[in-house]
């Protein structure tokens, strides 16, 4: 049985509202249903990290937490993963 109780509920209600904002933009859960390229969800977590190491700590967009989105990020790669709709585009040199 996997550890549930370990996931943080501060965590898991911000991700939630960072993938509901998500919800309303692309559809709920689309990435189980639509194929996702892997590179832009990291340069989305990688402008989401810049944007807090430049001091801003909400997406102007969202009103959400730079630190949720990165979470419902990481969600949707790995729900998309396991749906087997993720397009691994890192490119010929990965290493796996």
């Amino acid at each position: 049985k996997r550890p549930l109780d370990l996931l943080e509920p501060a965590a898991d209600s911000a991700i939630a509202a960072a993938l509901a904002y998500g919800a309303n933009k692309y559809g709920r859960q689309n990435y189980v249903q639509v194929p996702i390229r892997l590179r832009g969800y990291i340069a989305a977590i990688k402008r989401h990290c810049d944007d807090i190491l430049d001091g801003e700590d909400i997406a102007s967009d969202s009103g959400l937490s730079h630190w949720a989105h990165i979470g419902a990020n990481v969600h949707v790669v790995l729900g998309a993963l396991q749906a087997g709709t993720l397009i691994d585009d890192r490119g010929p040199e990965v290493r796996t």
